[in-house]
């Protein structure tokens, strides 16, 4: 009995034993999965912090409502310069005197959602604003005698005038936890100078903003326009070849078939040794421009000197380019006739020969290719040509007129 009594105490000490084994099993794996898990965000946040310039990309203007993005974020190869640049959608009823403009800066942490606690390093900044006139760009400069240490900051952008309140400081997200944002019309943005979608850009050593200007304003715009034309001519290809093809379809047909529409008849469209698609039209629309684009750009030439008149100003020259939409004519006909002079009925419920059904269907292609031809050539001249003219004009007018503030105060390290 004895024996059997023992044993029984032994039993009991050990599944003590062994549940104390298995609970200290299973807080160490808990430990471990959290040291791992913390790990591992670290190294997230870590890796968002390098990748990302930018973290608070959109925004709104506290009382004048305008709203807004960062167009990019410039930084030279050092990362010790750095230049914001903003496009705001409009800048009807907003000051474009950057005198007007403040700046305040705060270590941030984005991971947290609050001002950083401690910084890693005091950041000595100097810097100006730039406003572009009423182009809707304008531009942050900053300097880091150090260089930008490497976390993210919250950059509020002040503007101490008000022309016109269009919202209620209310409506603002940043109100509620800063009374001067219904104070004073301002926008709050978040950025990361070491972010690798930063642009490096080496013009920021020797800085000059007419260089930014140019090379981070219009040289994109311009890309994007000279797209656009090269996608027209693209278009009015594809329906100058659909044409000639319906054309001859109607023929062999014996449908007599009208004249060259006077819009396209003398254009000329060929392929060039390059496969560049080359474009001279032979028609001018009344209230739309010509030049030639091709192998050309606005760091050569200017375009406006092609087409204006030198003893008027550009708003002369762009205010006598009036809506062209108003002054469309009808494009296609809407009798056909055989080549014998009986009248072709369009209506195809009403087709029983296959022979008529294909002249039909050839006439519709026709006058659908045609359209479409007339639109995307009216969509080069009237307007494409014309958005590279108020580009060139936009250049010529930030250059001149741009307004900068490097006054003391306008730059504050909180």
């Amino acid at each position: 009995m004895g024996i059997f009594r023992h044993i029984r105490i032994w039993g009991r000490h050990h599944r003590i034993e062994l549940f104390g084994t298995i609970l200290g099993t299973l807080l160490l794996v808990m430990l471990i999965n959290s040291i791992s898990i913390c790990v591992y965000a670290s190294k997230e946040n870590d890796r968002l912090l390098s990748e990302n310039a930018v973290f608070a990309n959109s925004f709104t203007t506290s009382l004048s409502g305008k709203s807004g993005t960062i167009a990019q974020v410039y930084v030279n190869p050092e990362r010790n310069k750095c230049v914001i640049l903003f496009k705001f959608d409009d800048m009807n009823d907003m000051v474009t005197d950057a005198a007007k403009y403040q700046v305040f800066i705060k270590s941030f942490d984005v991971f947290k959602g609050e001002y950083a606690s401690r910084r890693r390093t005091q950041l000595d900044v100097m810097g100006g604003f730039y406003v572009f006139g009423s182009t809707g760009y304008s531009a942050l400069y900053l300097s880091a005698v150090n260089g930008f240490p490497r976390e993210c900051y919250e950059i509020i952008l002040r503007c101490n005038d008000v022309l016109q309140r269009n919202t209620s400081p209310s409506g603002n997200e940043n109100a509620a936890r800063d009374a001067s944002y219904a104070q004073f019309d301002q926008w709050r943005v978040i950025i990361n100078p070491n972010g690798n979608t930063a642009k490096e850009c080496s013009f920021l050593d020797d800085f000059d903003i007419t260089s930014l200007y140019q090379d981070a304003v219009i040289d994109e715009n311009e890309n994007e326009i000279r797209e656009n034309l090269y996608n027209d001519v693209k278009i009015m290809y594809a329906n100058w070849k659909k044409i000639d093809n319906y054309r001859n379809n109607l023929e062999s047909l014996n449908v007599k078939v009208p004249s060259m529409p006077v819009y396209i008849a003398n254009d000329e469209l060929m392929v060039d040794e390059e496969g560049i698609i080359r474009y001279n039209s032979g028609f001018g629309f009344d209230h739309g421009v010509d030049y030639d684009w091709y192998g050309k750009t606005l760091h050569d030439v200017s375009f406006l000197d092609l087409v204006k008149q030198a003893d008027i100003t550009d708003i002369q020259f762009f205010n006598s380019l009036n809506d062209y939409q108003a002054y469309d004519s009808p494009l296609t006909l809407n009798t056909w006739y055989m080549a014998d002079g009986s009248v072709i009925n369009l209506d195809e419920s009403d087709m029983k020969l296959s022979n008529m059904q294909a002249v039909v269907e050839n006439i519709k292609g026709y006058n659908l290719a045609l359209n479409d031809y007339y639109n995307a050539k009216k969509l080069y001249h009237c307007t494409h040509l014309i958005d590279y003219l108020y580009l060139e004009s936009n250049m010529k007018m930030a250059g001149k007129y741009f307004t900068s503030n490097y006054n003391e105060g306008v730059v504050t390290v909180w």
